[in-house]
């Protein structure tokens, strides 16, 4: 039986506890909860195994260093800037660590993280980038690896945010600096990571510029959904937009505590977001890539566009296809299939990996802490680059962490 603690009781942690509860039953158990809400710890409680004697925390260093010894594994699902106080400790203890994205928030902390990672090389490290997991990017490498479109020349990404998917960028904690990163690198070090998976190098530089044009401050609009005249026909309204966390795919996980679409203003929220986004980077292969992220969008969905030198690639995780054009012979449309797990499937997948790790498995984990901060810091570079209209030099970065 192996025992976990979880670090951070909300939506992340449980979608990989949900794939654990149905196809992992019986061989693991919570024996710690860290949250500082005590709901947050009774939910879990009641919809998880326990052992007799799991303990309650209210912060990720206070469960470490009283269950020293007695875990196998940690999942790390905390706001962002309280990660590394947790992943620390974690690697001291050599547990097996799931760390939800991005792992750190800062190119100071990536450096902290990295170098202790060195000292303890049994520590397994497990980043939640669960978009390289899925069956859509995992089939695009492999036209790539293929050589079917000749040698890469250039990528075009695109992520965008449907207006239930946009206010969580504009209501909740994640629209502050401060507490989750900046906006490019909480929301899109997913996207950074793909890029930098389908580019197969590290990113040499990077520029950026961002604005935020759609959801400024409103004089007709009230501070709140609840006394607006326009709340019955907003497009961003509380009172009519479905929280999209309350079922994911057909999976329905725990209700969250406090509610995703609270009835602040989108448009009159303090916040530090911008609602649109371009990156543009140079691989040290001399790949170069953009990559454009948009709120406010019909829907929610990432594009992908692929120039070769024998052919393109380009495809639509919404829509599951990829389409293949060489130069010479025909064009190929491609079916991308996977489960109804979230993230196109890849929850399953990552959460698979994990279970691998905690069954003893040895096995060189796809998204590494080596990945996890090569995609981290094209973000911090990207923030960089907007605040001050300068190309940040990324290999100038790595310098912080020796053997990186």
């Amino acid at each position: 039986m192996k025992r976990l603690g979880i670090i951070g009781c909300g939506l992340r942690s449980d979608s990989y506890l949900y794939y654990m509860r149905e196809n992992w039953a019986g061989n693991w158990a919570l024996a710690a909860l860290a949250d500082p809400n005590p709901v947050a710890r009774r939910i879990y409680r009641e919809n998880n195994p326990v052992t007799e004697d799991c303990r309650d925390f209210e912060s990720g260093p206070a469960m470490l260093e009283a269950m020293q010894g007695k875990l196998d594994a940690v999942i790390i699902a905390s706001p962002n800037m309280l990660h590394t106080e947790s992943i620390l400790p974690a690697l001291k203890q050599n547990l097996i660590t799931l760390i939800e994205k991005p792992a750190v928030t800062s190119l100071a902390d990536a450096a902290r993280v990295w170098n202790q990672a060195q000292l303890y090389p049994a520590a397994k490290i497990l980043i939640g980038f669960v978009l390289r997991y899925t069956a859509f990017y995992r089939q695009l490498k492999t036209v790539i690896d293929s050589g079917r479109i000749g040698k890469v020349l250039s990528i075009a990404a695109a992520e965008y945010l449907d207006p239930t998917l946009t206010s969580n960028y504009t209501r909740n904690w994640r629209r502050f600096d401060r507490l989750a990163g900046s906006f490019i690198l909480e929301k899109c070090s997913h996207d950074l990571d793909i890029l930098n998976m389908l580019a197969g190098d590290s990113v040499k530089s990077v520029s950026s510029f961002a604005e935020r044009t759609l959801f400024r401050p409103r004089e007709d609009a009230a501070m709140r959904c609840s006394d607006c005249r326009f709340r019955n026909e907003c497009l961003y309204s509380a009172e009519t937009l479905e929280p999209y966390y309350l079922n994911v795919g057909s999976k329905v996980y725990l209700t969250p505590l406090i509610p995703f679409n609270n009835d602040l203003c989108v448009f009159n929220s303090d916040k530090d977001t911008p609602d649109h986004q371009v990156v543009n980077l140079i691989y040290n292969n001399n790949i170069t890539a953009t990559f454009t992220v948009a709120m406010g969008q019909p829907r929610t969905t990432r594009t992908i566009h692929i120039c070769g030198t024998d052919g393109q690639i380009c495809g639509d995780i919404g829509d599951d296809y990829l389409a293949v054009r060489p130069m010479k012979g025909n064009w190929e449309r491609i079916t991308v299939e996977h489960d109804d797990s979230p993230h196109h499937g890849g929850d399953s997948v990552i959460t698979n990996e994990f279970i691998q790790l905690l069954s003893g498995a040895e096995l060189k984990v796809d998204a590494d802490l080596h990945t996890g901060i090569e995609a981290i810091l094209p973000a911090i570079a990207a923030e960089e680059s907007r605040r001050k209209n300068q190309i940040i030099d990324l290999n100038a970065m790595r310098l912080f962490m020796p053997g990186f």
